[in-house]
């Protein structure tokens, strides 16, 4: 038999009927279509959420509050050494200093508002690709640092400056702008 789209069909039983509630008692979900008798959940609209326990005292709320946020704490971008290493050894042209921008280049995941810290890693080993090197990092582990003395890589600590969204600013007061600039430069 020629194979062709006219002979197929979907499995048995994976097409079922659509359930049709509330039409007469001999379709077993006449009258109350299935919800039972009464209660919330019999009627239309309601929802009870999955942590609602019946007016009992919820889970929440039984159990104490426990510790704080610090508002202060900073999360930082990290980067381990064995990992610079492993991408700088791939990498064409091999930069002679290492800042943000490189690390986003190399493909490290760089967010902009975390400083950078400069971790060990896991193995000392294959860091031969980071000599001579120098990395601009806004905090260095102690081990770290203990590593590159080790390779002779340089790791200049810097003043992290998050990277802020400029404002827009309108055209009326774009305008505004030119018009006092160019009212100066008449007077000068």
């Amino acid at each position: 038999m020629k194979a062709s789209t006219q002979i197929l069909k979907p499995a048995k039983g994976a097409n079922r009927k659509r359930k049709r509630v509330g039409r007469g008692v001999g379709s077993t979900l006449g009258k109350t279509a299935g919800r039972g008798h009464k209660g919330q959940k019999s009627r239309t609209g309601a929802s009870i959420p999955a942590w609602f326990e019946g007016g009992q005292n919820p889970l929440y709320r039984r159990i104490p509050k426990r510790g704080f946020t610090n508002i202060f704490k900073v999360e930082y971008n990290l980067i381990n050494l064995d990992k610079l290493a492993e991408k700088l050894a791939s990498a064409n042209p091999k930069p002679a200093k290492i800042t943000r921008e490189e690390l986003k280049n190399l493909g490290f995941a760089i967010k902009k508002k975390r400083p950078v810290k400069l971790l060990a890693g896991k193995s000392e080993e294959n860091l031969a690709t980071l000599t001579g090197l120098t990395i601009e990092v806004q905090k260095a582990s102690q081990k770290a640092e203990e590593i590159a003395k080790k390779n002779n890589l340089k790791i200049e600590i810097v003043e992290f400056k998050p990277e802020r969204k400029t404002k827009k600013t309108s055209q009326k007061t774009k305008k505004a702008e030119e018009a006092s600039s160019t009212e100066e430069s008449k007077e000068s």
